[in-house]
């Protein structure tokens, strides 16, 4: 019998657990800047600092998105790391609101300050995408983590 906080190689607890973290926010003025702090926050705490600066972009991007193109009341943001065998894993983050409209990309013309969100995320992300939900829309992306730092 296994004597607890004894280190054991076998059996489902030795393999890596997923990170999650979910955060849902009233819309207003100020909820990019929460959004981006909680992204922070969370890839800090989960060491994945070398995340912090593409994911707080991206999801500033999506959720200025929702405010300026829906009338959504509330907003989610979900991040989950996914290890991968022995790499450090992928970055799984959404994007959800009550909207069923699914977002476009389009070309800005040069003096336009808006267009380019969607432009902006599909540079940074190793993929993303939409999709309806049975409430509204979620837009997803993945980022991959860095390797391990020595």
């Amino acid at each position: 019998m296994p004597v607890a906080g004894a280190a054991h190689p076998a059996g489902p607890w030795a393999v890596p657990v997923p990170l999650d973290a979910h955060l849902v926010l009233r819309t207003h003025g100020a909820v990019s800047r929460t959004v981006r702090r909680f992204a922070a926050t969370v890839l800090e705490a989960w060491q994945h600092a070398d995340l912090i600066d593409d994911t707080e972009v991206i999801v500033s991007e999506l959720v200025g998105n929702v405010l300026r193109h829906t009338d959504s009341s509330h907003l989610a943001v979900s991040l989950r790391v996914q290890p991968e065998g022995t790499a450090r894993g992928t970055l799984l983050g959404s994007v959800a609101d009550c909207s069923p409209k699914l977002p476009g990309m389009r070309t800005a013309d040069e003096g336009e300050e808006d267009g380019r969100g969607l432009s902006i995320v599909d540079r940074l992300a190793k993929e993303w995408g939409a999709r309806g939900t049975g409430c509204g829309k979620e837009v997803w992306f993945r980022l991959a983590a860095g390797p391990v730092m020595t």
